[in-house]
């Protein structure tokens, strides 16, 4: 059996305690499109594609990588900023920790 990334595991593993908020509801859809772009990626590799497809492909998967990227960055402030409000004692310690 193929186990999923680590992106995959932590998105479908907190489902259930972020489904409803629309930044993690946002990462669905790049997150599938970066594993069919890869794939695909793959076979035009394996098939003998040229450069230019590849590299469209390349360009894609760097543009998804990034959506994902700053959408994860969006979701983490979001849920710092959330926590400022309701534990502002954890956040001191957090911040005195280095964690921002």
């Amino acid at each position: 059996m193929i186990t999923p990334p680590a992106l995959g595991k932590w998105y479908y593993g907190q489902k259930l305690e972020y489904a409803g908020n629309s930044l993690f509801d946002a990462l669905e859809e790049p997150h599938r499109r970066l594993h069919e772009i890869g794939r695909e990626l793959i076979a035009t590799a394996n098939e003998g594609g040229n450069s230019q497809q590849i590299t469209a492909l390349m360009r894609d998967l760097s543009e998804l990588s990034t959506v994902v990227i700053q959408t994860l960055q969006e979701l983490e402030n979001n849920e710092i900023s959330n926590m400022r409000g309701e534990h502002p004692e954890l956040v001191q310690i957090l911040l005195a920790k280095g964690v921002s």
